[in-house]
């Protein structure tokens, strides 16, 4: 299970396009030390190969690559969108909600995604991340994620 704190969570980000949405919540990682910048080139590596795969829900994209070294521990970081964003998934989008998920082994990888499936599943957790603004918000937001979920 990911520890999540205040710096792994932004409201209300603008972006351009897809790929800066991306970037954007992975500059929080970045800022954690958690992953490098060539994880980032990873994960617009794999998109641009297999397409927006990780749009995995009305609204939701997950960005990830494989694990790698370019993470130097495992961490999640979501954002919300000032304005929501096609990536490209007809099914799935527009996207609002983008984390990026980054772990150093494949049993990691599966416990973060599950860790935040458990989160998202939840609708009134994805309402509230639609209306969610300011601090006072983003402190509830970690407390939700970092809840211990019955298996």
């Amino acid at each position: 299970m990911a520890k999540f704190t205040k710096n792994d969570i932004q409201l209300k980000v603008e972006a351009s396009d897809c790929f800066d949405a991306i970037q954007k919540s992975a500059d929080l990682l970045i800022a954690s030390n958690a992953i490098t910048e060539n994880y980032v080139k990873e994960i617009f590596a794999t998109y641009k190969k297999f397409g927006p795969y990780f749009v995995i829900a009305p609204g939701i994209a997950l960005a990830h690559s494989r694990p790698s070294k370019s993470v130097r521990h495992k961490a999640i970081s979501l954002i919300t969108l000032k304005s929501p964003i096609n990536f490209g998934n007809k099914e799935n989008d527009p996207v609002f909600i983008v984390c990026v998920i980054a772990s150093t082994n494949g049993n990691d990888h599966i416990a973060l995604l599950k860790q935040l499936g458990q989160f998202l599943g939840i609708r009134n957790n994805i309402e509230f991340l639609k209306r969610a603004e300011g601090q006072k918000d983003v402190c509830k937001i970690v407390a939700l994620l970092n809840k211990k979920w019955k298996e």
